[in-house]
């Protein structure tokens, strides 16, 4: 992802807790990453949608192994 200069953010959504790492830049300036939690809001601007985390895994219960 990081050579192709069109994507400018990329999120990925833990399967086994609720977090989320979201890597976004503004043109060819480096990635930054930021992990969000339960309790934060992901922002999607290129789309212009916010969406809070805990309602990405409204209804999972998480094995506590």
């Amino acid at each position: 992802y990081q050579t192709v200069l069109s994507i400018k953010r990329y999120v990925l959504i833990e399967q086994r807790n609720s977090l989320v790492t979201v890597h976004s830049r503004q043109y060819d300036e480096p990635w930054n990453t930021t992990v969000l939690v339960e309790s934060d809001v992901l922002g999607l601007p290129e789309i212009g949608i916010e969406i809070p985390v805990a309602d990405l895994y409204d209804g999972i219960v998480f094995d506590k192994r």
